[in-house]
């Protein structure tokens, strides 16, 4: 098998053919680089992250249904709830129990799920309202 060489600069527009080819050379080149950044980005977009953050823990109480609730982890832990930007966090756990649920945590898809205690039959209802409001509550001040 014979190998052919052409030297296309000697043509009548060959230079200008050189360069187009070099340009599409140079194009396929970015266009590589910025797939490879847009993969990369969507990499690290979708990848578990960790930061420092300042919390504040206040003493906080929680209280469900008139009943004070020490917040604990499945170990039986004390968990205390904390406040961050504004916003009060409470551990999933303790709250879903004190309201009567159960809760299970999933690893793979990194997903809490509460969920009615086995054999309890939930049926949803319509929401309605009631000819005269329900009177207030006596409010307990946290700091007794």
């Amino acid at each position: 098998m014979r190998k052919l060489y052409v030297n296309l600069a000697g043509l009548s527009g060959g230079s200008k053919m050189l360069r187009w080819m070099k340009k599409l050379q140079i194009k396929g080149f970015v266009m590589g680089l910025l797939v490879m950044a847009m993969l990369s980005g969507i990499t690290v977009w979708a990848a578990a992250r960790s930061e420092t953050i300042n919390v504040t823990f206040n003493n906080i109480r929680l209280v469900v249904n008139d009943r004070v609730v020490v917040p604990t982890d499945a170990a039986g832990n004390t968990v205390e709830p904390f406040i961050w930007q504004g916003t009060t966090f409470l551990p999933v756990r303790a709250v879903a129990t004190a309201l009567g649920q159960d809760v299970r945590w999933e690893e793979s898809t990194q997903t809490v799920y509460i969920f009615p205690p086995a054999g309890q039959v939930t049926t949803p209802t319509t929401p309605t309202t009631p000819e005269q409001p329900p009177a207030p509550r006596e409010r307990v001040p946290l700091n007794q």
